[in-house]
């Protein structure tokens, strides 16, 4: 017996392969963001771990500075920047292993 699918169904389908894929991409564009060594984010607690000076000039820059730091990246268009190259280093191949898997 031969499946039929409607009109309406495939458009379902085809907006949840969207969905899928852009909540997956969003959530690997935050989770490389986090990683960015700069303070109070994730990326600076774990260099401040496995670092052999945690209490050295950097870390204590950083936790100082941190902030205005990322407020200067962001207003100035470089957090974009950094974050493009990190997100195509990274998410590139898995754009395409979504594009095979989901055919979006």
């Amino acid at each position: 017996s031969m499946l039929f699918i409607d009109e309406n169904s495939v458009a379902i389908l085809r907006f949840l392969q969207v969905f899928v894929f852009y909540v997956s991409y969003l959530s690997f564009v935050f989770a490389i963001f986090n990683l960015l060594p700069i303070y109070p984010l994730d990326g600076y607690n774990a260099l401040r771990a496995i670092s052999k000076n945690p209490n050295g000039s950097f870390f204590n820059f950083m936790r100082q500075y941190g902030m205005w730091i990322m407020l200067i990246l962001l207003i100035s268009g470089a957090l974009g920047y950094l974050m493009g190259l990190m997100l195509n280093w990274v998410l590139e191949p898995m754009y395409r292993l979504f594009e095979m898997i989901l055919g979006v």
